[in-house]
């Protein structure tokens, strides 16, 4: 250098190097200098919030990899290392390229880019293949079709003047069937009489042919496909009905009330119909409004004709004839409207009140806050808020000037009110056996007719599997309930070439149930066919009944030994010893079963009488007081002669 370059730059060694030599000033030095002199603090921030900001849009990969590697240079803080580097070059990418490069999770910058631009390369070329079997259908429709001045210039027709059927008809080139003048098929059109707004098979032309009376109809349907009149002039489809235009076609959705409540764009909730509470969804999808049958049986509504026939496709496929409305008041916030409802069977809601009504009205629906606002001229407007809105908290202040304006307030104490535990002594018949309640169960349980056998699929070879690991203070549960159980006698240490993994699942108190994984085991066990109750049945017999107990069983499980020869295969893995069950473990797959049998053998001459029994729950029924009491007596007493204990804190006398 000389000249002006060399007074710049050894103006600058001395300014930021304090004079060195130039053999000893490093690249890496000299360039954070020359940056700090020619690319200011401002200018790398630009340039940060442009490769943040980055995106591939239409650029191809070459254009976008020149961009972010020339802003990267100056914005080294959001690149430090490859990783960084690579992780926001792929999160410019266009969201195709990106789904396609993403599995590779490249960490070598240039090996990224190359993978890139082979993606891109591939889909552009994908591109020009479809373009070009595009444009090859195309000439061949043309070519197929024949000269345009041979073309039917009718909308909605496409045949082909020189392709034909044996009947002479010519080819559509919309549906592919042979067939002259507009093709009806998209066109929402009767393939019968050509008419807009009817389906074939409810044609009233049809109908007529059949000697069936035609009748103005309307189409009403759930698909959200456009509806119509049928066998009306065109003056009369002009003309407007009390339930909106005529040819506007009623929609009926399937919703329930939970849906409703949980959706962001519908509101429901409960209004007074004719001084009734009724529950109504205000949809503004729907074009009508409606009423189900089932609250017109229980107000006992009067009912009207329609002026028409309504034809309602509902949400199951089925079409049905809708004849009826009924006119009846309905109140929000004490203010009456009027409403022209057709009446309908919908199950989950009682009224939908549809665009007509909400337009007559003037309602404006906010879904965000769940609420609609009634306009009432020269009166306030009617604010009534629906099911799943917020509750809003408002301060003391707040509710003090609210109260000030007139509002109504309430006050809500909520009290924890703790009643005292019941004790046995206290209740007749039960206080004579105390020995059925336990404290706890101490010992094995004592051989019963009923033992828990394990039948393995022919040729089933043991299986072990690992431990599951735990966390520190799942090991200090697990050495504390281990212990528990090997004091009771219900497992022992084992040598068993069995060995199923121990988990833990969270009670609802917060406590830890050790669960032994048992899924490979009964997958090779043969499946006891012992048939459980349902519920709904049992509960066919309490019919007349009006005084009930109910039993617990303490532990019931641990209530029942497993059969000598098949306790090995129960043997479970800890990180402490091999152990194995003597009595029947929760997580086998036949336990509910045969827990079943053991007590409708035990309680066989009482069931269907006055005891109903599912696995561990005793349920005993009564006509009357004095009744109850033997029935008690009777099965306690089988508790007591057969050793089975109960838990007092579960039972309900």
């Amino acid at each position: 250098m000389d000249g002006m370059a060399d007074d710049l730059w050894n103006e600058h060694r001395r300014l930021f190097f304090s004079g060195r030599s130039i053999d000893s000033i490093t690249w890496e030095e000299f360039l954070k200098a020359f940056r700090e002199k020619y690319v200011p603090l401002s200018a790398r921030d630009k340039f940060r919030k442009e490769l943040t900001h980055l995106v591939q849009w239409d650029m191809t990969v070459t254009e976008y990899e020149a961009k972010f590697t020339a802003l990267a240079k100056f914005a080294t803080t959001l690149v430090p290392n490859k990783e960084e580097k690579c992780h926001l070059f792929r999160t410019g990418l266009r969201h195709s390229i990106r789904a396609a490069v993403v599995p590779f999770q490249h960490v070598v910058f240039s090996k990224l880019v190359e993978t890139t631009v082979v993606v891109e390369q591939d889909q552009l070329e994908g591109q020009a293949r479809r373009e070009a079997i595009g444009k090859r259908k195309a000439m061949a429709s043309k070519t197929y079709q024949g000269p345009a001045s041979k073309r039917s210039s009718s909308s909605g027709a496409s045949t082909s003047a020189s392709t034909s059927g044996s009947s002479g008809r010519p080819r559509c080139q919309i549906c592919g069937n042979l067939h002259g003048g507009v093709c009806r098929v998209g066109n929402n059109t009767c393939f019968n009489c050509g008419e807009v707004g009817h389906l074939y098979k409810i044609c009233p032309r049809r109908m007529t042919a059949k000697g069936e009376e035609s009748v103005p109809t309307s189409i009403a349907s759930a698909s959200g496909s456009r509806g119509g009149t049928a066998g009306v002039s065109e003056r009369e489809r002009g003309t407007a009905t009390r339930f909106g235009e005529r040819g506007t076609q009623p929609r009926v959705y399937a919703l329930t009330r939970q849906e409703a409540q949980d959706s962001p764009d519908v509101i429901a909730g409960t209004l007074s119909l004719n001084d009734s509470p009724v529950i109504v969804l205000f949809d503004s999808g729907a074009s009508h409004s409606f009423i189900s049958e089932s609250i017109i049986q229980k107000l006992q509504l009067e009912t009207c004709p329609l002026d028409e026939v309504l034809h309602v496709a509902l949400p199951t496929g089925i079409t049905i004839e809708v004849k009826l409305f009924v006119k009846v008041k309905i109140k929000i916030k004490n203010k009456e409207f009027w409403a022209e409802l057709i009446v309908v069977p919908i199950i989950e809601f009682d009224v939908i009140l549809g665009m007509n009504w909400l337009s007559d009205n003037q309602v404006i629906i906010d879904c965000r806050e769940k609420k609609i606002k009634v306009h009432i001229p020269e009166s306030s407007d009617v604010v009534y808020y629906g099911y799943g809105r917020k509750i809003p908290i408002v301060s003391a202040i707040q509710a003090h000037q609210l109260v000030r304006k007139g509002c109504e307030a309430y006050l809500a104490i909520a009290l924890n009110v703790k009643s005292e535990p019941v004790k046995i002594q206290v209740i007749p018949i039960v206080k004579e056996y105390p020995d059925v309640f336990p404290e706890d169960l101490m010992g094995l349980p004592p051989n019963r007719e009923v033992e828990l056998p394990i039948e393995l699929i022919s040729g089933t070879e043991p299986i072990s599997k690992a431990p599951y690991r735990m966390a520190t203070t799942e090991l200090q549960e697990l050495k504390t309930q281990l212990q528990e159980l090997l004091d009771k006698g219900y497992i022992r240490p084992s040598i068993s070439p069995w060995g199923a993994p121990v988990l833990f699942v969270k009670k609802k108190d917060g406590s830890l149930r050790m669960c032994i994984d048992y899924r490979e085991l009964n997958r090779v066990t043969i499946k006891n066919k012992y048939p459980l109750p349902r519920i709904n049945d049992l509960f066919d017999q309490l019919q007349g009944a009006s005084i009930f107990s109910k039993i617990d069983l303490r532990s019931g499980y641990y209530q029942l030994k497993i059969k000598e020869a098949d306790i090995s295969k129960t043997a479970f893995r800890t990180r402490y010893e091999h152990y194995e069950y003597l009595v029947m473990s929760f997580g086998l797959t036949n336990a509910p079963a045969v827990f079943m049998d053991l007590m409708n053998r035990v309680f066989q001459p009482y069931l269907d009488q006055f005891v109903i029994v599912f696995i561990d729950d005793i349920l005993i029924y009564s006509k009357n007081q004095e009744e109850h009491m033997t029935h008690l007596h009777l099965v306690l007493q089988k508790l007591r002669e057969k050793k089975l204990y109960a838990k007092f804190s579960k039972c309900e006398f």
